[in-house]
């Protein structure tokens, strides 16, 4: 997923799960105080991305999402989620492979 384009997804996907009617996110709003997020919405923000994306955001990382801004919060996303463009719905995200039995390589 390119930068513009996951920019554009998180700004909608913002608005979406904002406790707040907002009409823009600007690249310095703080997620709390500028977007209206409480620690609900922040969790059900996090869980849908997750979900969309197929992978899972290191808690570690999470401590200080109250306070970051836009701009963080896409860095964020785009480290953990990003790598390489989301699934399609139905697919599975990880291909998987059966191990091949001893002997017969």
């Amino acid at each position: 997923m390119e930068q513009a384009e996951l920019e554009g997804f998180l700004r909608e996907t913002l608005i979406k799960h904002s406790r707040i009617r907002l009409v823009r996110v600007r690249d310095e709003d703080i997620l709390t105080r500028d977007l209206g997020f409480d620690s609900f919405a922040l969790l059900n923000l996090i869980l849908d991305l997750e979900d969309r994306f197929r992978a899972e955001i290191d808690p570690s990382r999470l401590s200080n999402l109250r306070e970051m801004d836009f701009r963080a919060f896409v860095a964020l996303v785009g480290e953990h989620m990003c790598p390489a463009a989301p699934p399609s719905p139905g697919k599975p995200a990880i291909a998987t492979s059966l191990p091949i039995p001893p002997g017969q390589s």
